[in-house]
């Protein structure tokens, strides 16, 4: 069984007219780092999210019109694949593409030119990180360890 674990999601492109975004997911899958780039229409979150898990999983998995020649092939095509943390993972994402979402619409919707550049602007810098918050929370506990250690002395 293999596992990802997600890295990040970055907004590559964002498209006003179309209210789409180009997508760029990067995970880590047995230690080596990889993405998936994806474009979207923003108006239905959990759809979209459904994707982004969906392209992850299936990411350079090829589909065979012949049977496998030996076991370890069919182990291969078709081992089920882990998220790390799927619920908060998922929990993350539908906060971050429901942003995403309301965003686009406000943007639509909104009369004020400021406004209006303000959110193209923040979707220039939109981004959700994953793997950062695992480290900083590794490092806060390393921290929290030591000072427990040297009050203990």
């Amino acid at each position: 069984m293999s596992k990802i674990a997600f890295k990040n999601i970055t907004v590559e492109s964002f498209d006003p007219k179309t209210i789409s975004a180009k997508l760029k997911i990067s995970f880590i899958r047995e230690n080596k780092e990889d993405y998936v780039n994806k474009e979207f229409q923003l108006r239905h979150p959990l759809t979209i999210v459904n994707h982004i898990f969906l392209a992850t999983k299936s990411k350079d998995r090829i589909l065979h019109d012949r049977p496998p020649s030996d076991p370890l092939e069919a182990l291969e095509m078709y081992s089920p694949i882990k998220i790390e943390d799927e619920d908060k993972v998922e929990e993350k994402i539908i906060s971050f593409i429901t942003d995403l979402c309301l965003r686009a619409k406000n943007m639509t919707t909104n009369k004020n030119a400021v406004q209006h550049m303000k959110i193209i602007n923040w979707f220039k810098t939109a981004r959700l990180d994953f793997v950062l918050q695992q480290k900083e929370k590794k490092e806060h506990d390393s921290t929290y360890i030591k000072m427990f250690k040297r009050t203990m002395k």
